[in-house]
């Protein structure tokens, strides 16, 4: 099985420094910090609805329950959302405040309004990796 890479903190910065740059950076930082402190995977920040995160008055939920048809396992999953997540969904539902009060929306979406594929988030993760380096 293969092994995620761990970033070091040299890495991490250069990655925030490339994300920051990118005119997105709000909803970037949000699926990077998801992959990075909760360690969802594409399919499961795709699947994503901003009820699975978020309270109708837009606070940021203790717990994300994952159903099986968004793991890759398929089988239920909890994950507990850490301070540090809290605080980079708290930014993002800052920024986004009208689209994370509607709870049927896909959490991230497109210049279109449609929701991500997981592709999409891997095409997105991997051009922020390599100009990182």
């Amino acid at each position: 099985m293969k092994q995620a890479k761990i970033l070091t903190r040299a890495e991490y910065k250069r990655v925030m420094a490339v994300l920051d740059a990118h005119r997105h950076a709000v909803r970037n930082r949000t699926m990077f910090a998801l992959s990075f402190y909760a360690g969802l995977r594409a399919c499961e920040m795709a699947a994503l609805k901003t009820g699975d995160l978020y309270e109708e008055d837009g606070n940021v939920r203790d717990t994300l329950y994952l159903d099986s048809e968004q793991t890759k396992g398929s089988e239920n999953q909890q994950v507990i959302i850490s301070r540090q997540l809290q605080k980079k969904l708290a930014v993002y539902a800052k920024e986004y405040s009208k689209h994370v009060k509607q709870p049927a929306l896909p959490l991230f979406f497109s210049a279109k309004g449609g929701g991500f594929s997981a592709q999409t988030v891997i095409n997105l993760f991997s051009r922020f990796y390599s100009k990182a380096g």
